[in-house]
């Protein structure tokens, strides 16, 4: 199986590249997100229902490109 790899994002401009699904199962626990909406969707946004919008995220990437796969 190929590796997939991920961009997690915050509004603040920071971004950290995630390499595998073991990678992504540790920045999901650390982060408190769930892993596995991101694996099936390619993309999932962090919202904390304020009405502000998303203030950060996760989405899968393209390795060679660094272009979002979904969305």
């Amino acid at each position: 199986m190929e590796k997939r790899y991920f961009t997690l994002w915050w509004n603040e401009g920071e971004r950290q590249t995630i390499a595998g699904l073991d990678e992504l199962s540790k920045a999901a626990k650390k982060y408190d997100f769930e892993a596995a909406a991101v694996i099936n969707t390619g993309y999932l946004d962090f919202d904390d229902d304020d009405g502000s919008g998303a203030y950060g995220g996760v989405f899968e990437i393209d390795p060679d490109t660094y272009k979002p796969l979904h969305g």
